[in-house]
């Protein structure tokens, strides 16, 4: 659990609530990791997570659960812009549906895709550094 928390401290988790089983932490797209620069690291779009270690009888089992609410929220404010403007400038009604949905999807679908994959390599190398990998 120590690699854990230590792992999300460096990667610039608030709230960090530790138990012996349960971890819980705080993210986001905008915090400050260090005190001049923003980054987008693996918890940027993440907004909260709960981490839980179970032992069992191969070994551990580890099961977590993120919020991905702050992408699905930007995401969802840049497609209502670009269709905005799209409808402004006088775009086919089926086109400027079609574009907001491509939007929605690249951005959205995709960090949700890509943050997942990021938080398990994250997951897989403070196991690794703890010894357990």
């Amino acid at each position: 659990m120590y690699q854990l928390v230590r792992g999300l401290q460096e990667e610039g988790a608030r709230n960090i609530e530790c138990s012996q089983e349960e971890l819980h932490f705080t993210g986001g797209m905008f915090r400050l990791v260090s005190p001049l620069e923003l980054t987008y690291g693996v918890l940027a779009p993440i907004r909260s997570g709960c981490i839980q270690l179970e032992r069992g009888a191969p070994g551990w089992t580890i099961r977590y659960e993120i919020d991905f609410s702050e992408v699905v929220l930007a995401a969802t404010g840049i497609v209502v812009a670009v269709s905005g403007l799209a409808v402004v400038n006088k775009a086919p009604l089926p086109l400027a549906v079609g574009v907001a949905i491509l939007l929605l999807l690249l951005l959205a679908a995709g960090n949700i895709l890509l943050g997942i994959a990021r938080f398990r390599a994250f997951l897989r190398q403070c196991i690794w550094k703890a010894g357990g990998g």
